[in-house]
């Protein structure tokens, strides 16, 4: 997973870039009101109302980029911040001056939360990728033109690059009606790694045909619609892809199997986004 880290540098980047503004505001303010000849004890004051905010506030929304995304808090915590230092260009009056520092500091501790959790899963994901891909019989899902969905199980697959582009790559027989779907159906799959919870569903989706077994009821798999692609990826996995095919081809002499390369369009552990 090191080579997706750099999804998170912008995020890294912008604490840097916050924390050089919250040093220059932090200067240049005081100064301002100093120089206005305001008692220096009011003027710490107001200083302190966002280091109370930011001290508590990390601790109370720890889990707000969980519920709501990670992009869209961060999209709020940054454009938030934006607009409260636009209104500090406006008017520098005290009460607004307290008020705005203390949103503030709900931000900024929105903001560090954001950054903890990116970099949790960053870490955590080194350790499941190289745990799960390769050692966990995977679920291939794969849909038909009129949009029903179908599973397979499948242990010849591998992650890598094709074009410079981040592929998965999987070997399905001409005879299964995988492959049937894979070259008449949606040309999109998604490869599921799935969890303890369900890891009887590699026995019950490699021993059935989904020509006439729907087996997302037989497994009790329960489908979760996919972001970038039209077929589903499943609940309770540990690792999922959603993936266009770019290329096909046949195996060669070694198996009787034809290979799909698929494109990486998204990737989630346990249905968080990386």
């Amino acid at each position: 997973m090191k080579d997706l880290d750099y999804r998170f540098f912008p995020i890294l980047l912008l604490s840097l870039l916050r924390m050089a503004n919250a040093f220059s505001n932090g200067l240049a303010i005081p100064l301002y009101y100093y120089q206005a000849g305001y008692n220096p004890t009011l003027i710490g004051f107001l200083s302190a109302a966002m280091t109370l905010t930011y001290f508590f506030s990390p601790m109370l929304l720890e889990n707000i980029p969980d519920q709501f995304g990670k992009k869209k808090s961060l999209i709020f915590s940054v454009g938030g911040t934006l607009i409260l230092q636009s209104f500090f260009q406006i008017s520098l009056e005290l009460l607004l001056f307290f008020i705005l520092r203390a949103a503030e500091g709900v931000l900024l501790g929105l903001f560090w939360s954001i950054l903890i959790s990116s970099i949790s899963l960053v870490c955590s994901m080194e350790g499941i990728e190289e745990d799960n891909f390769f050692t966990r019989a995977s679920l291939l899902a794969t849909m038909s033109k009129d949009g029903k969905p179908n599973v397979m199980s499948v242990l010849w697959r591998s992650i890598g690059e094709l074009w410079m582009y981040p592929v998965i790559t999987v070997a399905v027989s001409p005879s299964r009606y995988s492959y049937e779907l894979l070259t008449k159906g949606i040309r999109e799959f998604t490869l599921n790694v799935p969890s303890d919870k369900i890891s009887s569903a590699i026995d019950i989706c490699g021993t059935y045909s989904g020509r006439n077994t729907d087996k997302f009821n037989l497994a009790n798999l329960t489908i979760i619609p996919g972001k970038r692609v039209k077929v589903p990826t499943i609940k309770d996995c540990v690792l999922s892809y959603e993936c266009k095919i770019i290329h096909e081809t046949d195996s060669g002499n070694i198996e009787p199997h034809h290979l799909f390369f698929g494109e990486i369009l998204a990737a989630y552990t346990l249905k968080e986004e990386i």
